[in-house]
């Protein structure tokens, strides 16, 4: 398998999740024109707006009015994600830029393609202790995706309030697997994501951990060998 993965995107949730995952890091931003003279422009503070379906760009000193409609690509670089589209829909105000959130992005995902996707309603869950102030606090939480150097939770917003960025725990059983020693790990996001199940609009809490250490690819095709016992 290959140490990265470049793919394109039309999964509402999964852009909107990326999105949010690298604006937590506080990574900038690159705009600039498809065509023309490509002059780049940088947005350190962006926001999204999911009721409008737009992305809120604003950069003291920044020029955003030579952009053009249907001439602008948009750069997300994140530490572990990056986004890139080409958006037509904008609005250029000074030193601010409003663009509409794409339907459809390429995603560039360095955690590799060993990464797997459970969704919201995922059938594995792993269980872990999270440590603080001196005191234990037990979970067992659906797990959204896995790779082998980390993994995410689904998390409701009520529980969401006892994680915080860079708090350690250790995760005691992964899917089907009890693990005989801990596998240590750090909260290294915490973001929110809408989606829509049955017709329903659902507000649900995603905590990404990064693992001390990177599990090895024959450990990490075990974790949901079916044939093991719970």
């Amino acid at each position: 398998m290959g140490n990265h993965a470049l793919r394109t995107s039309n999964d509402w949730n999964e852009i909107i999740g990326t999105l949010e995952e690298i604006q937590s890091e506080g990574s900038p931003v690159a705009i600039w024109e498809t065509k023309g003279n490509k002059t780049v422009e940088r947005a350190v503070s962006w926001s999204l707006d999911l009721d409008k379906g737009q992305i809120d760009f604003h950069q003291k000193g920044s020029d955003f009015n030579h952009l053009k409609d249907k001439n602008t690509t948009v750069y997300f670089k994140g530490k572990e994600k990056s986004i890139l589209f080409k958006q037509g829909n904008i609005l250029p105000l000074g030193d601010r830029i409003l663009i509409d959130i794409p339907s459809e992005v390429n995603l560039y995902d360095r955690r590799g393609e060993e990464r797997i996707l459970f969704g919201w309603s995922s059938p594995h869950f792993a269980r872990l202790t999270l440590t603080k102030k001196g005191k234990d606090f037990d979970f067992l939480h659906s797990i959204y995706d896995i790779s082998p150097n980390g993994l995410a939770l689904n998390i409701s917003p009520e529980e969401v309030k006892l994680f915080s960025s860079g708090d350690q725990i250790h995760i005691h059983k992964i899917g089907q697997s009890n693990l005989m020693i801990p596998l240590k790990g750090e909260i290294c996001h915490i973001g929110h994501m809408d989606f829509i199940d049955g017709g329903i609009h659902f507000k649900r809490m995603k905590v990404g951990v990064r693992f001390s250490k990177d599990l090895n690819l024959l450990c990490f095709s075990e974790l949901f060998d079916s044939d093991k016992n719970s």
